[in-house]
């Protein structure tokens, strides 16, 4: 294991120059997609002995934003991957193999969070990096990841150009833009005569537009109106007053909690009636906390089942861990990732080097996050997450998430 460790850190190393130059690009068609490395084909046996009589650590390098007004994104997937760690430690971990994870903040910058990836795989030698949430972030970070030849899942990033085309090291755990963008246009549709968009000016905002917009056209409707705000913005009501002008009822936010909290303030604050309609970015307790009760009615796309059996076994272990409930699926994903890492992990007879083929070969996981029928299959030809069976429309009432009932 520690040859192969002592290639990935020495090219790494020798790229890092490049790599923080590249970090603040938005397009992610440019990434590397250079071959992996000869190690035999996914979902093959790739040594004759098994998991028996091997022992280790994998360590698990995290990517997240911990700091700021949208730490959210980073600390509840964290918590829910270092419950994971605790309980599979706890149990003698996965075929004799212990996990530990280190972390690091990538305060939402996609240079910082190239440089927090740079150390994981450089001077950690992480067998696996888990982030970022954001996708600016993580597809800044796949140059780095690609290059030392370290898998990278991220728990939360939707951009489609991570997965398309596919990058052998990146793998996506959440859904990307198309998936959500369709699963939006026909809710939306069905439940509204008008609908508008309010999106973020960053890659995760204009990916997340760009699908919207294609999605309302295959079924045959449009948007009404696309407004874009820059993260720093201190007031939406020009934007909403657009909105309002072109008759949108709904309002697709394309934005994570604090933003989305300033748009139902500002709704309020105009007298306009419209019904916020959100992203996954929305489904974080931030949103109705800053909001001050201007959420209420909020429509957000959540990945919690509470009727689910696992999920139940989740919040009671999550609750006993952590002294409260998840607010929503967040801290879910994280957990999902540390167990889907187990079970790559004996797809390869437990060959810590393999990982990145464990991972192509996992055909149908099912974890906390979904429906009961929702699950995760990769493949040479797909790196992609979950899929629509994952995503289930709640709204915000006294402050929580409470199942849609239209």
């Amino acid at each position: 294991m520690q040859p192969a460790r002592r290639v990935r850190a020495t090219v790494a190393i020798l790229l890092s120059i490049i790599l923080l130059a590249a970090a603040c690009g938005d397009d992610g068609d440019e990434g590397v997609t250079a071959s992996p490395d000869n190690n035999g084909a996914a979902g093959q046996d790739s040594t004759d002995g098994g998991c028996e009589g091997k022992s280790g650590e994998i360590k698990i390098g995290y990517v997240g934003t911990l700091s700021g007004p949208a730490s959210f994104l980073g600390e509840a997937p964290l918590r829910g991957a270092e419950l994971a760690v605790k309980e599979l430690n706890d149990a003698g971990g996965v075929e004799g193999f212990t996990f530990s994870i280190v972390s690091q903040d990538d305060e939402l910058d996609p240079a910082k969070g190239v440089a927090a990836a740079q150390r994981l795989v450089s001077q950690d030698q992480v067998d696996v990096v888990v982030g970022a949430a954001h996708s600016g972030v993580s597809q800044a970070m796949t140059e780095v990841t690609e290059q030392a030849g370290v898998p990278q899942i991220s728990p939360l990033s939707a951009l489609n150009p991570l997965t398309d085309p596919v990058k052998p090291y990146f793998f996506r755990f959440w859904n990307k833009d198309a998936v959500i963008a369709d699963t939006l246009a026909e809710f939306s549709i069905e439940n509204f005569d008008s609908v508008g968009l309010l999106y973020e000016t960053t890659a995760f905002g204009q990916g997340g537009k760009d699908a919207l917009t294609a999605a309302f056209e295959e079924h045959g409707e449009q948007l009404v109106a696309a407004e874009a705000f820059d993260l720093t913005a201190q007031d939406l009501t020009p934007q909403l007053s657009k909105l309002r002008s072109a008759g949108a009822e709904g309002i697709i936010v394309q934005s994570q909690g604090p933003q989305a909290a300033l748009t139902a303030r500002n709704l309020e604050q105009l007298g306009y009636d419209a019904r916020i309609i959100g992203h996954p970015g929305l489904a974080q307790q931030g949103f109705p906390t800053l909001a001050q009760g201007a959420a209420e009615g909020s429509i957000v796309i959540d990945g919690l089942d509470r009727d689910k059996e696992a999920t139940q076994e989740f919040i009671e272990a999550y609750e006993a861990e952590y002294g409260e409930e998840p607010f929503s699926f967040y801290p879910a994903t994280g957990y999902d990732i540390v167990h889907l890492i187990g079970e790559a992990l004996t797809n390869v007879d437990c060959d810590v080097d393999k990982l990145r083929d464990g991972m192509e070969a996992v055909d149908g996981f099912q974890g906390v996050v979904g429906r009961d029928s929702a699950e995760i299959s990769y493949g040479s030809d797909d790196h992609d997450g979950h899929g629509a069976d994952a995503l289930i429309f709640k709204e915000i009432r006294d402050g929580q998430l409470v199942p849609f009932e239209g």
